[in-house]
């Protein structure tokens, strides 16, 4: 799912001056998603800012805590998305 994301990210038509930041957080005991946002780096790093954080303490409300405490500083549009 992450990887249709970021796909559709960069083929999206943004306007010029905006910023996009994306909050990644696995929520897994093992991290595993590093390959894919590395796949991406080049891409993404002329298009957004991307900050990936592994949360171990497994659960969905955990993980959305630890989302919005990472996008509090950055205000603006927030989406969440979930597999």
């Amino acid at each position: 799912m992450l990887t249709a994301c970021l796909k559709s990210f960069l083929a999206l038509d943004l306007p010029r001056g905006m910023t996009v930041r994306f909050i990644i957080v696995e929520n897994s005991a093992t991290p595993t998603l590093t390959p894919i946002i590395e796949r991406f780096a080049d891409a993404l790093r002329q298009r957004a800012t991307v900050e990936l954080i592994h949360e171990p303490k497994l659960g969905i409300p955990v993980a959305r805590n630890r989302a919005l405490s990472a996008a509090a500083d950055g205000g603006g549009p927030l989406a969440g998305l979930r597999r």
